[in-house]
């Protein structure tokens, strides 16, 4: 399943429909049978459960049919995290970044990692320090002031000048390529 945030499609109001009792129903059935009760529910209770589900995933449903997801079971793989991720192999040079990362850990080089200051820049950067800390790496971390952001590339670039290594940027927005 590829889809792109950023890559709106018309909304289809049938999909979203479609959806939301999937995604309701889907719902539904996990509290029942997480419920405390031993018995079965009675259809009155699943049907007041299930009218409320489909209020509370509405917006969900309208979400995913505007990224292009309509297909209900496509739908509920991507909800439940079942979705199979792609090989990051695929990327282009991927090869080479992984054997420069492992060189510059075997030379004892420094690797710097320069995240952003968003939620997702934050956690790339923690996750990239903690795996290549775990594999040896001497590893230093950058993240930018919200109030300073592009000021921050003259101060990587003077770090990159003091120490003998390699960047990593984990902006994956990033606009501002020409500053890098």
């Amino acid at each position: 399943m590829t889809y792109r945030a950023w890559n709106l499609k018309t909304l289809d109001r049938a999909a979203v429909r479609e959806l939301t009792h999937a995604i309701a129903e889907q719902n539904t059935e996990e509290l029942e049978y997480h419920s405390q009760s031993e018995e079965p529910w009675t259809e009155a209770q699943y049907n007041a459960t299930l009218a409320a589900q489909q209020k509370e995933t509405a917006l969900l449903a309208g979400i995913l049919a505007a990224r292009g997801i309509t297909d209900p079971t496509e739908a509920l793989t991507l909800l439940a995290g079942e979705e199979e991720l792609t090989d990051p192999m695929l990327l282009t040079d991927m090869d080479k970044a992984c054997a420069r990362i492992l060189q510059a850990i075997d030379n004892e080089e420094t690797i710097v990692v320069f995240g952003d200051y968003d939620v997702d820049g934050v956690t790339a950067t923690a996750l990239l320090y903690q795996h290549l800390k775990g594999m040896g790496a001497n590893v230093k971390c950058m993240l930018p002031s919200r109030d300073c952001f592009l000021s921050q590339f003259c101060h990587a670039d003077h770090v990159i000048r003091k120490n003998s290594c390699i960047f990593k940027d984990l902006k994956a927005g990033i606009s501002q390529f020409r500053s890098l």
